[in-house]
C-alpha cells in the first residue's frame, strides 16, 4: 500500500492523510527503451502529462467512490464519514496535481514553439493559449480549479460539491481530448474527441476507483475488528467492480478503435516509435487487466472470510503498478506523432 500518515477523528476511526500521492512516480526509464530517442520521450511535456494523469486518476477516483460508498457503508457511521473525508482529499489532492500538471505542460508548450535562442516573454504565453491546444488548456485548468476548491470549501452532498466531484471530471475527460491526437491528424474530432474522451474517462475509473480503494477504503478499515473489517471491505469492492469493470470495458473498446485509427498499418506497430509505445501500453494493460481479472474471479468470492481482503490488497497493489506503467506509456505515447 501507498505510505500514508494515519490520523484519527472525534469518532476514533482512523484515516489515511493525503500525503500519499507523492509516493507517485514516474517510472518512465521502464518503456523509453522501445523508442529510437529515450532522451526525446522524458521531457517536461511528458512529465507533465503522467502528472495530467495522475491528477485524473484522483478526482475519478473520488467520483467513484463518492457515487457507490454511501450504498456500500451503511454501518457503523464513523466509518463513512472517514471515507467521505477520504474523497475529499482525493479529489482536493486531484485538482492540485491537475494545476501544477497544466502549468507544466504550458511551460513546456511555451518552450517547444519558440524560434531557438528567443526569450520567453508574456506574449508567448498569450500566443499559446490563443491556439486551439491553448483553448483546451484553459478548459482543463478551470476545470481543475473548480474541482479542487469545490472539493475544499464545498459542504459534502451539496449541489457544489457534487457538481465538483462529479461533474468535473466528466469535463476533464472531453477537454484532455482537445490537447492532444484527438483534434490533430486529418481524423474528423467529431469521432475522435468522443472516442478519446470515453477512453480517458473509463481508464481513469477503472484505476482511480481501484487507488482509492487501496488508500482509503482499506486504509480507514485497516483497525476495526477483523470480522467488522472483513465484511466492510467485500462491501466495498462489490460497490466499485461494477463501475470498475464498465470503465475498463469502455477504455478498452475506445483505445482499440483509436488505435486502428491512429497507426495505420500493422507494420507501424513495430516500426515506429509510436508503434512500439503502443506495443508497451498494450502489455501493461494486459498485466493490469489480467490481475483485474483475477481479483475479480478468484480473490472477490473470497472476500468476507479471515485474511482474503489482505490477499487482495497485494494483488491489487501489482494490478496499480502495471496500471502506473500504462500510463508512463500513454504520457510518451502523446508527445509522439501519430504512425511516427
Amino acid at each position: 500500500m501507498p505510505p500514508g500518515t494515519l490520523t484519527t477523528g472525534a469518532n476514533g476511526v482512523q484515516s489515511m492523510a493525503p500525503i500519499w500521492p507523492v509516493a507517485l512516480a514516474l517510472p518512465a526509464g521502464a518503456i523509453a527503451f522501445l523508442a529510437e530517442d529515450s532522451q526525446a520521450l522524458i521531457d517536461l511535456g511528458t512529465v507533465g502529462r503522467w502528472l495530467e494523469y495522475a491528477g485524473l486518476l484522483l478526482v475519478f477516483g473520488a467520483a467513484g467512490w463518492l457515487l457507490t460508498t454511501r450504498r456500500a457503508v451503511t454501518a457503523p457511521e464513523g466509518v463513512y464519514r472517514a471515507l467521505l473525508v477520504s474523497v475529499r482529499r482525493a479529489a482536493v489532492a486531484g485538482g492540485i496535481v491537475l494545476v501544477v500538471a497544466a502549468l507544466i505542460r504550458l511551460q513546456a508548450q511555451v518552450l517547444a514553439f519558440r524560434f531557438p535562442g528567443d526569450p520567453v516573454t508574456l506574449a508567448s504565453y498569450r500566443d499559446i493559449i490563443g491556439t486551439a491546444w491553448g483553448r483546451g488548456w484553459s478548459v482543463q485548468l478551470g476545470v481543475a480549479l473548480l474541482i479542487g476548491v469545490g472539493a475544499s470549501f464545498a459542504r459534502p452532498a451539496t449541489r457544489v460539491w457534487g457538481v465538483a466531484v462529479v461533474a468535473g471530471p466528466a469535463l476533464l475527460a472531453i477537454a484532455t481530448s482537445l490537447t492532444g491526437h484527438a483534434v490533430g491528424g486529418g481524423r474528423s474530432p467529431l469521432l475522435t474527441v468522443p472516442l478519446h474522451a470515453i477512453h480517458v474517462a473509463g481508464g481513469a475509473t477503472w484505476l482511480g476507483t481501484l487507488l482509492l480503494l487501496m488508500v482509503a477504503g482499506f486504509g480507514v478499515t485497516r483497525h476495526l475488528a477483523e470480522a467488522e473489517r472483513e465484511t466492510i471491505r467485500a462491501r466495498l469492492v462489490e460497490a466499485f467492480s461494477p463501475l470498475a469493470l464498465a470503465g475498463v470495458s469502455a477504455a478498452v473498446l475506445a483505445g482499440l478503435v483509436l488505435s486502428f485509427l491512429y497507426v495505420g498499418s500493422i507494420p507501424a506497430l513495430w516500426q515506429t516509435t509510436y508503434g512500439r509505445l503502443l506495443l508497451a501500453k498494450v502489455v501493461s494493460l494486459m498485466g493490469a487487466g489480467g490481475l483485474g481479472a483475477y481479483n475479480w474471479r478468484r480473490l472477490r468470492p473470497r472476500l468476507g472470510s479471515a485474511g482474503a481482503s489482505g490477499a487482495l490488497r497485494r494483488s491489487a497493489s501489482w494490478e496499480l503498478f502495471f496500471g502506473v506503467l500504462l500510463l508512463a506509456a500513454t504520457a510518451m505515447l502523446v508527445a509522439q506523432p501519430m504512425g511516427g
